[in-house]
């Protein structure tokens, strides 16, 4: 996703675009989706606020720009980010036990001070385990794994989170 600059032509008159599928071509947000066209903000401020919303609805990553392709354009002086771009990890919920990058939004019934603890704005690394050894026709329960939070002392599950990547894998 990018917020783009001149985007009817004229300084300071801002649209916001994605990728389709990973291909050279994009598609643009609107507010009855994202189409061929987008809507059109007049101020950088009005545009960033959107993009921050759109940025909340999923788990995003930074691409080098295409000016760029050493380095992030968040982090470069020369451009000040306005080349940014950042692509949607289609994050996959936990299917076996490891350690995965999450941020936790509800929390389990009866957690203590759950309700102040969530929803979390940070992401963080949690340990997925698997809670049920039963029958394996049972194994597709909702309850098949349990999630550990550092410092929690209830164990939450799987729904409570959105998923970020994983399971992480130490390196050597």
């Amino acid at each position: 996703m990018r917020l783009f600059n001149h985007a009817d032509g004229v300084d300071g008159h801002y649209c916001i675009g994605r990728r389709i599928g990973g291909s050279e071509f994009w598609e643009f947000w609107n507010p009855t989706g994202w189409a061929g066209h987008g809507k059109l903000f007049t101020t950088l401020q009005s545009a960033e606020h959107k993009f921050a919303q759109l940025m909340k609805n999923g788990y995003w990553r930074k691409l080098p720009c295409d000016q760029h392709k050493d380095r992030f354009c968040l982090e470069c002086a020369s451009c000040n980010g306005k080349n940014a771009e950042w692509v949607e990890v289609k994050a996959k919920v936990p299917t076996k036990p490891g350690f995965y990058w999450a941020q936790w939004l509800t929390a389990a019934q009866g957690t203590h001070e759950g309700d102040q603890l969530t929803p979390a704005n940070d992401w963080e690394v949690v340990e997925v385990w698997e809670n049920f050894r039963g029958d394996p026709c049972e194994a597709d329960k909702a309850e098949k794994f349990g999630v550990s939070v550092t410092g929690v002392r209830e164990s939450q599950w799987l729904e409570n989170f959105k998923w970020g990547e994983g399971p992480i894998e130490r390196k050597s």
